[in-house]
């Protein structure tokens, strides 16, 4: 028989069993509620009609990664802190949309230019929203994308404003990962990224030119919560040939301004 076959023929098997057993997974997480927030062993298998021996092996692993834990006296299960942090992420995203979205919505109208909100996510700059200017733009972005973070004004701006340990990891996996050129100035080295989010740092907000597109401009600010961490950053971006830096960045700080206080950021005043 030929090698190839038997190759595609084991891989279709292992691809449908992992699919299977993590749909399995996910229905026995769907079975903790408030009415039901504890589970034991053999309630979850008869539950969900599973031998014993595969939903041991699942709780196994969703205990280990924090999913589920098991209570001393009770013994049975019930949802772990994994999952109350994924519910916290998800709170914050929703909250930053929301609050983003109107301000964002007439910044991009008044202007005419595609305006974005991104979040860090790994190495990458993942967009929440993107209000898109009327004319053809060739951007490579779009709600729900993702993109390195090295090589846009967003993504450099959340690398930037990272606390030094964290900063120092994400750039570690960057460096490991390798920088792909998507556009004539695109950053080649880390310490040329290191420097870049030095200044960043220094003006509080990044300028991005031909680094993801060539003949594009993004300049981004960051959004602060009531920690006055730095959670989020929106950007305004077009044609370099249509930017104002001054007058752009202008109303791109009043935005991040206004959307920062209401997510609780308290601006200090200076005495």
């Amino acid at each position: 028989m030929d090698e190839k076959y038997i190759l595609h023929k084991v891989n279709t098997v292992d691809e449908k069993y992992i699919i299977h057993t993590v749909k399995n997974a996910m229905q026995l997480l769907q079975l903790f509620t408030d009415s039901s927030p504890e589970w034991s062993l053999t309630e979850l298998a008869k539950k969900k009609s599973l031998n014993i021996s595969n939903t041991k092996r699942l709780i196994k692993t969703l205990t280990e990664y924090g999913y589920l834990e098991k209570d001393p006296v009770s013994k049975k299960y019930r949802l772990g802190l994994a999952i109350f942090r994924l519910s916290g992420v998800l709170t914050t995203t929703m909250e930053i949309y929301k609050e983003a979205r109107p301000i964002l919505s007439k910044l991009a109208e008044k202007y005419d230019e595609n305006v974005h909100i991104g979040i860090l996510e790994e190495t990458n700059v993942l967009y929440l929203d993107k209000f898109k200017s009327t004319y053809s733009s060739r951007l490579a972005t779009h709600a729900g994308k993702r993109n390195p973070a090295y090589c846009t004004g967003c993504g450099k701006v959340l690398l930037a404003f990272k606390p030094e340990p964290i900063q120092q990891e994400l750039l570690k996996r960057i460096n490991d990962q390798g920088f792909e050129q998507f556009a004539t100035k695109t950053v080649k080295t880390i310490e040329e990224l290191k420097s870049d989010l030095d200044m960043i740092v220094k003006k509080g907000y990044a300028v991005s030119t031909d680094e993801l597109s060539d003949g594009f401009t993004s300049i981004a600010v960051p959004i602060l919560d009531f920690t006055e961490e730095v959670i989020s950053a929106i950007s305004i971006t077009g044609r370099s040939d249509k930017l104002n830096l001054s007058i752009h960045l202008n109303d791109l700080i009043k935005c991040s301004e206004r959307i920062s206080e209401k997510l609780g950021y308290l601006k200090r005043v200076e005495r």
